[in-house]
């Protein structure tokens, strides 16, 4: 099993958040999601009110779990939420969305912070036809 790390650009293309997480994870057992928020102009950032929250199916309709994360000890920007995968989970993605503000000095509005990975959860106990 190895480490997918996602770049994805948001907050009007001023903010670069580096997802990583495992490619895929066994129901029942806990994953680590990890995040690191970057502005382009000003480095490092600690969005506010930050959340992860973990979805099943393509459309993210059904909400799992809401994590509150926490602050890496690497620094600034980087943070982690682990997440248990209920044994009773069915073979198939998941989806963690991390959701933030940023508050850039010489911006009057805040900006919403968006970013989305998938990971893919196997089950030897579910049949799949």
């Amino acid at each position: 099993m190895g480490l997918r790390t996602k770049k994805i650009r948001t907050g009007s293309n001023l903010v670069l958040v580096t997802l990583t997480a495992p490619d895929q994870i066994e129901a029942g057992g806990t994953i680590r999601f990890s995040a690191f928020f970057l502005s382009i102009k000003n480095g490092a950032f600690n969005p506010t009110g930050i959340s992860a929250k973990i979805y099943e199916g393509r459309q993210r309709a059904i909400l799992l779990s809401t994590i509150a994360p926490t602050q890496d000890d690497k620094g600034v920007g980087s943070y982690f939420a682990d997440y248990t995968v209920p044994t009773t989970q069915g073979t198939g993605p998941i989806y963690v969305t991390w959701t933030g503000t940023f508050e850039q000095s010489d911006e009057s509005t805040p900006m919403a912070v968006q970013a989305t990975q998938v990971v893919r959860v196997t089950n030897p106990n579910t049949w799949i036809e």
